[in-house]
């Protein structure tokens, strides 16, 4: 999916959020910041990261301020997991440090733990099983 953009109703549609939260994030993730998705759109790599903090905000009553410090690092590791389809594909996010395919972090925060390559095979799926929009005669 290398060089597809994603409009920002499909982003919003597949990552499970609201425009207004897509746009409320855009003020606080660095990586997204400047994103116009009705001219450029987003790349599958951001739509994966943007559905894994929807996710975990959703499952674990988040707030969005818990991915600033390491948006940056983040989103890249989802990048590079995406780019490269690593194994296992798993990001950890932990304090306001993020690692990739590392063991668990030990040092006794509580961590998130995204597992990219499910996520990134779902969204890839949805996408391509979507029927195709509906067409109007103009007879």
């Amino acid at each position: 999916m290398a060089g597809i953009l994603i409009q920002t109703a499909q982003v919003t549609e597949l990552a499970g959020i609201t425009g207004e939260q897509l746009r409320y994030w855009k003020g606080a993730l660095r990586p997204i910041a400047k994103r116009d998705g009705r001219k450029k759109g987003y790349s599958f790599a951001e739509l994966v990261a943007i559905a894994a903090i929807g996710e975990a905000m959703a499952q674990f009553s988040l707030d969005i301020s818990r991915f600033q410090e390491s948006a940056e690092d983040f989103f890249a590791a989802v990048e590079a997991i995406v780019r490269e389809q690593q194994t296992p594909g798993m990001v950890y996010l932990s304090g306001d440090q993020v690692s990739v395919g590392e063991p668990f972090p030990q040092d006794g925060e509580v961590a998130l733990v995204f597992q990219i390559n499910r996520l990134a095979r779902r969204l890839r799926e949805q996408m391509t099983s979507a029927p195709p929009p509906a067409q109007f005669s103009l007879i």
